[in-house]
């Protein structure tokens, strides 16, 4: 077997080898917490198209100065959004185009989107694999 394939069944065999309890409630804490620090910190007033027209400015000013570091900023803010279901993805998604570009955003939104999905299914599989 070549290379490749012996990572590959490395990781599964991290993602197939069985995990105590203490190790799911962490992962289930670190979700919660991750869902209140976003409600707590009121991203709704951002999370919205007026929010996002108002913000427009201040973003490009943020976009002239480090165009790379708000992309990976948006790419990181828009996994987690997805990967912890959060309100809000629709206007990250229109914000993308808005904001950084539609080629760019698109090709941002695509990849960002299918990593928190992929994160979720993981969490989930690793979580509740024994109860399913």
């Amino acid at each position: 077997m070549n290379r490749q394939g012996n990572r590959f069944l490395s990781v599964l065999t991290l993602i197939e080898k069985k995990h105590s309890a203490h190790e799911k409630l962490l992962i289930l804490l670190l979700i919660v917490l991750l869902a209140l620090a976003f409600f707590a910190l009121d991203p709704n007033r951002y999370l919205t198209l007026d929010g996002l027209k108002g913000g427009l400015a201040e973003f490009a000013a943020l976009r002239a100065d480090s165009p790379g570091g708000v992309a990976t900023a948006f790419f990181a803010a828009y996994v987690v959004a997805t990967a912890l279901s959060l309100p809000g993805a629709m206007i990250l998604t229109l914000g993308a185009g808005a904001l950084i570009g539609f080629s760019l955003g698109t090709l941002i939104v695509s990849f960002a989107s299918s990593l928190g999905v992929t994160l979720t299914f993981l969490a989930s599989r690793f979580v509740l694999r024994n109860d399913i």
